[in-house]
């Protein structure tokens, strides 16, 4: 086969020419007195295919540095259900080479800063509260490392205080990082241990999540950008918060809400949501978006507070940056809750109409991907974070032509990785000439036509590497695991597996993973590895190549940072989702 070395044909063309003289031989002399010997010989060489295969797959995943991203060799007497065990294996061995720099270098501190043996280290820039070890607890337990658990645990059971400041003096983080990884995590933990401390510590910290809710300020209606955890009390000089740090936090609480039967934390998340619901009913969209169905990433507050509703600062509209997980939240906490509320369901179905009809383009070359759009049209450009697309779409799908936006959107982020020298995906990709996909607007936009208002956005050209940052993110990965559930295509995890090997051979470290300032560098490392590295991008890989789903998708629902929640109920929607589409 193409990509083969000679020496693994030869030793394949060998190995099967002596196994059907063997059988042949012994076949004809059973009763002779060699029949054990021969045999002997046989089981031998069969031992022998056996490690040169490991040889081979252990050359592909060595770290020599390479300007292309090798591919798996793998002997062709390796089953396809030995391919994926070995795969999982590699991942798990990826997991725990990044979690032990963590846990030698960095441990109860927020992140590890990777480098050599002499100069990784670790830092505190979420408050000091471990987020890399509270992020990653559900993945210790999904890959059965009881030790490993058992040591994250005594660390949460004594060390872990949401009461107190780490760092020894008051410090503002941010509340939708505490939401989506802390508070997140905690829950993941709790779902996949059923060990109450993770549910205690949950509750411990969500209350003091309630002071981004103070009602007596008014900016803080329905949430903050930043909160001192220990006290609770929010910064009133922060940012106002952007429709994503708004709109995700309602999963996180919903799921507190129904474990612990204090309906505050899922009524207080959730007034936001209901907010946009009534403006939706009461006012016409196009005085606030550029696209009926979505809203901006950034408005005012008196948008939010309004009785009528206002105009937003920007009618810009993203499924990425700023809004991401607030579209991926409305799905999410609808299934969730046991897909009762019809009011959520409509508004997911008017975001997901404009998001297919309004939002999705593809350019000359066939490549689908989905640009921010303002009154001036589309930006044709599209971040690594609106790659979730694929997965959020799996989710809700209804027509088949959702279906098909997420396996094109995700097949173009595949091929954003495998267009650049290191096989890694950038985090922003410009296009050119392009038209709706789907819409009725025929007009074709050019990039020139629009200025572009990102530093890292670069011309992509589908045969020349890119240049732009590579920041470990798990959303390409994300899409691929669901394809790969709701379809059971082989080719996503093939193209999994290449994004695997990309990250092994261009952001390994001596002590843990980096990100690269340019993913034309390999060099270009910037000694960053965020929590979400362990708790999206290594579990997704993890959970693609598992024969059986831990977690199946018509019983769980994972929240932003994949962490695994327990529905109230059989998911009626996925379920049938996963029927209709699954290969025969």
């Amino acid at each position: 086969m193409p990509g083969r070395s000679n020496a693994v044909q030869a030793a394949l063309l060998c190995g099967v020419c002596f196994i059907v003289g063997v059988l042949v031989t012994v076949l004809g002399v059973a009763a002779t007195d060699g029949l054990h010997a021969r045999v002997d010989a046989f089981g031998r060489e069969v031992q022998k295919l056996r490690k040169e295969a490991l040889r081979a797959e252990a050359r592909i995943q060595s770290h020599a540095a390479s300007a292309a991203t090798p591919r798996p060799q793998i002997a062709e007497n390796v089953t396809a259900a030995i391919l994926t065990a070995r795969r999982r294996g590699a991942v798990k061995r990826m997991f725990l080479h990044a979690w032990n720099g963590y846990r030698t270098y960095a441990w109860g501190m927020d992140e590890l800063v990777p480098g050599t043996f002499e100069t990784a280290t670790g830092a505190s820039s979420f408050g000091g509260y471990g987020v890399t070890l509270v992020d990653s607890i559900d993945l210790l337990a999904m890959m059965g490392l009881t030790a490993e658990l058992q040591e994250a645990r005594e660390f949460v059971r004594t060390e872990l205080d949401y009461s107190s400041n780490p760092l020894g003096e008051p410090t503002q983080v941010s509340a939708f990082e505490l939401t989506i990884r802390h508070l997140g995590g905690l829950l993941g933990a709790y779902t996949c241990t059923a060990d109450r401390l993770y549910l205690e510590k949950a509750v411990q910290l969500a209350d003091r999540l309630l002071g981004c809710y103070a009602k007596n300020i008014p900016r803080f209606l329905f949430g903050c950008s930043t909160i001192d955890v220990a006290s609770g009390h929010a910064d009133p000089d922060a940012p106002w918060p952007n429709l994503a740090e708004l709109g995700t936090k309602q999963m996180e609480f919903t799921y507190l809400s129904l474990l612990t039967g204090n309906a505050t934390y899922q009524r207080v998340a959730n007034e936001f949501f209901e907010r946009l619901h009534d403006i939706a009913e009461t006012k016409d969209s196009a005085t606030f978006s550029a696209v009926h169905g979505l809203w901006p990433g950034l408005f005012d507050r008196n948008m939010a507070q309004s009785t009528v509703g206002g105009t937003g600062v920007q009618k810009r509209v993203s499924i990425g940056a700023d809004a991401d997980s607030f579209y991926e939240y409305i799905i999410k906490v609808y299934l969730l809750a046991g897909e009762k509320d019809a009011w959520l369901h409509g508004m997911y179905r008017r975001a997901v109409d404009g998001i297919v009809m309004n939002m999705t383009h593809v350019d000359g070359k066939g490549l689908h991907f989905i640009p921010p759009v303002d009154d001036t049209g589309p930006e044709l450009a599209m971040d690594h974070l609106t790659c979730f697309v694929g997965a959020m779409l799996l989710l809700g799908a209804e027509e088949d032509m959702e279906y098909e936006v997420a396996a094109n959107v995700t097949r173009t982020c595949y091929h954003t990785y495998g267009t650049t020298a290191t096989g890694l995906g950038p985090e922003m990709t410009l296009f050119g000439e392009a038209k709706k996909a789907y819409g009725s607007d025929p007009a074709v936009k050019t990039g020139t036509q629009h200025t572009h208002r990102h530093r890292h956005v670069h011309q992509y050209v589908p045969t020349m590497p890119m240049v732009d940052l590579y920041l470990l993110r798990p959303e390409a990965l994300e899409s691929l695991y669901y394809l790969w559930v709701y379809t059971q295509d082989p080719k996503y995890r093939e193209w999994a597996w290449d994004i695997f090997v990309a990250i092994e051979t261009h952001c390994r470290m001596e002590v843990g993973y980096s990100s690269l300032r340019n993913v034309a560098d390999p060099a270009s490392k910037t000694r960053r590895m965020e929590s979400f590295f362990l708790a999206e991008t290594v579990k997704y890989l993890w959970l693609i190549f598992c024969d059986e789903q831990p977690f199946p998708l018509d019983t769980y629902t994972f929240n932003t940072e994949a962490h695994p929640f327990l529905r109230l109920s059989g998911g009626r929607l996925v379920e049938r989702n996963l029927k209709r589409w699954v290969k025969a």
